[in-house]
């Protein structure tokens, strides 16, 4: 485990303003780096190994929990977490490397081709005319729905016949 704290700039934050701790998770397929910025503002890092069941069993969680100084089974409490802000590259790099199951992509008929996986590779930044990868590991497919002004979905599917009402 690797900590380190710093001094920063006060301005204002959630985390100060209601004295609770702020978290930022990068999960990895190796390492998991959190940085925390306490209630007095401070700045706290940690990394840990994202996979070490014999420890914890969850990494982020891990961090947390070292930073919240807590023992063992003790709970976190939810007043002492303004925020936690997770990404990873884990599911970039399953992705990337076409591992993992096949999956299927159902989406709102119209917006099939909305997703499209590439390999994020760029050889020419410039180019008006882009090829792309196929996406090998699961299919796309679309199905009518209806939504309102603020995404509520008005129709729903009826499972087993692919149809919505």
């Amino acid at each position: 485990m690797r900590s380190r704290t710093f001094a920063v700039s006060s301005c204002a934050r959630t985390g100060e303003q209601n004295g609770a701790w702020e978290f930022w998770v990068d999960r990895g397929g190796t390492f998991t780096d959190v940085v925390a910025r306490r209630p007095d503002g401070k700045i706290e890092t940690r990394r840990l190994l994202s996979e070490n069941p014999e420890r914890y069993a969850d990494a982020a969680v891990e961090a947390i929990r070292q930073c919240l100084e807590l023992r063992a089974g003790e709970p976190i409490s939810p007043g002492s977490v303004a925020a936690v802000k997770m990404g990873t590259t884990v599911a970039t790099h399953a992705l990337l490397e076409r591992a993992g199951e096949r999956v299927l992509l159902l989406i709102t008929a119209g917006f099939r081709d909305l997703l499209r996986v590439g390999t994020q590779a760029r050889p020419d930044l410039f180019a008006l005319n882009i090829r792309r990868a196929a996406c090998r590991r699961g299919g796309r497919d679309h199905a009518p729905a209806r939504g309102d002004a603020r995404a509520a979905l008005r129709a729903r599917m009826v499972v087993g016949c692919g149809r919505w009402r």
